[in-house]
């Protein structure tokens, strides 16, 4: 689409004063690298977060081309996008140069069934493999330390979002970012795995099933995902700014924030309904 051409540095630069005064900095996959490199320089500076929409297959390897991947806080790609991002970081020189391990993590037997495996039906183990691989190359630079929790904004560590359909969602970030309770208590639903060598987890957040029959079209469900991720976790911010409480400033994604962007989803998806 050609307005997205009249987003350049300059209109981006133009926008500091807004970006200055707001919780989070949405982008997606259809600004050009030079684009996605100047927000993430304005972001860094003026220390906002960035939430990022990968848009599509190929739309994905923006902030890749912009040499500002591990700029972005959250992201929230489908399954083939994350595919072909993981893809695009093995084939660079993020893999050859030692810094990240997203080539030790996927075994020849996981890359080779990932290879072979309608995306769609990928078992959720090797969905979670994947997760926690683009986890690792999304914290290179924090010091090569995947494990180091860092804050940018009103949100605290790195988090990816994965879709999955019907299946709903699959979460990785930081595991700091649950209480010991709800840790126990997903653990136990076989909805949350921890990994023992970083801290960082895999979190399954299931959605409630809609029958087939009544899907008329599923454009923009993802849109709407999102929009109600990025309200909740703006929301809490809103309330942290007016607490006096120790812990107010640290805001993340959370299984709360999840479900309300499932059910926005779901509300779109019925809406159009048969």
């Amino acid at each position: 689409m050609s307005i997205f051409s009249v987003i350049d540095e300059k209109f981006i630069e133009n926008l500091r004063l807004q970006i200055s005064n707001s919780k989070m900095v949405v982008v997606d996959g259809n600004i050009s690298p030079s684009a996605f490199s100047k927000i993430s320089e304005l972001c860094d500076e003026l220390n906002k977060p960035i939430f990022f929409e990968p848009t599509s297959d190929f739309k994905c390897l923006v902030p890749f081309q912009a040499n500002s991947f591990n700029k972005i806080s959250i992201m929230k790609p489908n399954i083939t996008e994350m595919i072909q991002m993981i893809n695009y970081a093995l084939q660079s020189d993020m893999i050859r140069s030692g810094k990240a391990t997203v080539s030790s993590i996927l075994s020849n037997i996981v890359s080779n069934r990932i290879m072979e495996t309608d995306p769609d039906q990928l078992e959720l183990v090797d969905i979670r493999v994947l997760a926690s691989a683009l986890y690792r190359v999304l914290c290179v630079g924090n010091r090569n330390n995947v494990s180091e929790i860092v804050k940018k904004g009103n949100v605290t560590g790195k988090h990816i979002i994965v879709s999955l359909g019907k299946r709903g969602v699959l979460w990785c970030g930081p595991s700091c970012c649950l209480a010991s309770d709800e840790k126990s208590k997903l653990a136990k639903s076989n909805q949350l795995v921890i990994s023992a060598s970083d801290n960082s987890m895999t979190c399954h957040v299931p959605t409630e099933q809609i029958e087939a029959s009544l899907l008329k079209d599923t454009n923009g469900a993802g849109d709407n995902f999102c929009a109600g991720i990025i309200q909740a976790i703006v929301d809490e911010a809103n309330v942290a700014d007016s607490s006096d409480t120790l812990n107010a400033s640290i805001i993340v994604p959370n299984i709360k924030s999840i479900q309300k962007g499932l059910q926005r989803s779901r509300e779109w998806l019925l809406r159009f309904s048969k």
